[in-house]
């Protein structure tokens, strides 16, 4: 708990700050993008936006600063603070994600779309059924969740859907995805566990009830260890050991029906005179 350094931010903060290798950025008002360096401090640079919003989102990699500022997104260089490209898209955007070779962004046109880092370019996009809430980029493919109701798993490279699956609530905040399981928070106090491969539900987690946020969630999990914390507006720290997590297929079921089909009895032959009562089949000559 010892403070190691601290800077003046010079405004307030407009979107929640991120890190990544090193380096974090925050986006001050009235639209400052500031990058600091993580051991000490020292601030790397700075880049005001051409346009600002009070509904802003920032995502970074090893090579690019994504900013997402109302319809705006702006591409700006990790290395000297540059700006490479800005694109205006339909509607206020919400959450970025990031991917090997895309930037994902939902936005409140109900358009989930995928963007070339290089050029900015639209590679494609999906009409959902309300606004985009978030999402998250695992092994090629990106879950998206809506306020529909619905989590929808798509291919990075072209979209195309490989599955959705009805969520019993909405959504509170972006899902996560690890191990081969996605993981969604819901305003049922609960988190939902789904197969990342098929889509099927795996198991639903009760939460404390008077949350504070999003629950926690390990991203490695150990037997018998606890892998989920949650906070509740009664100042209280809890956790959870949610084994069901742990296992992607639903665990053995007892058969209720036998497989298969009932077979009548075989005629037994009838015994001749020779072999009566001898209890074995007749023999022909």
């Amino acid at each position: 708990g010892t403070r190691l350094w601290d800077v003046p931010l010079g405004g307030g903060l407009i979107a929640p700050l991120a890190v990544f290798g090193g380096m974090l950025v925050a986006l001050v008002e009235p639209g400052h993008v500031k990058a600091f360096r993580t051991s000490d401090g020292q601030q790397l640079w700075q880049r005001t936006l051409n346009s600002t919003s009070k509904t802003a989102a920032i995502a970074l990699d090893a090579a690019s600063v994504y900013v997402a500022s109302g319809s705006r997104l702006t591409r700006i260089d990790r290395a000297d603070g540059a700006t490479r490209w800005e694109v205006d898209l339909a509607g206020t955007l919400g959450a970025l994600t990031l991917g090997p070779d895309r930037v994902f962004v939902g936005s409140s046109d109900k358009v989930f779309y995928a963007l070339q880092p290089e050029k900015g370019r639209v590679e494609w996009r999906w009409k959902l059924g309300g606004d985009a809430i978030g999402a998250v980029w695992q092994g090629g493919v990106v879950y998206v969740t809506a306020v529909d109701n619905l989590l929808r798993a798509l291919r990075s490279d072209g979209g195309n859907q490989i599955w959705v699956h009805k969520l019993t609530t909405r959504s509170i905040a972006p899902p996560s995805a690890f191990g081969g399981i996605v993981v969604v928070s819901g305003r049922n106090l609960g988190l939902s566990t789904l197969n990342a491969l098929t889509g099927e539900a795996i198991a639903t987690l009760a939460t404390p009830p008077d949350p504070a946020g999003v629950p926690l969630v390990d991203q490695v999990l150990r037997p018998f260890r606890v892998a989920m914390v949650a906070l509740t507006r009664t100042n209280r720290a809890i956790g959870l050991r949610p084994t069901a997590m742990m296992f992607r297929e639903r665990p053995l079921a007892p058969l209720l029906p036998l497989p298969g089909r009932a077979l009548s009895r075989e005629p037994f032959p009838k015994p001749d005179s020779k072999t009566a009562g001898s209890g074995l089949p007749p023999v022909k000559p």
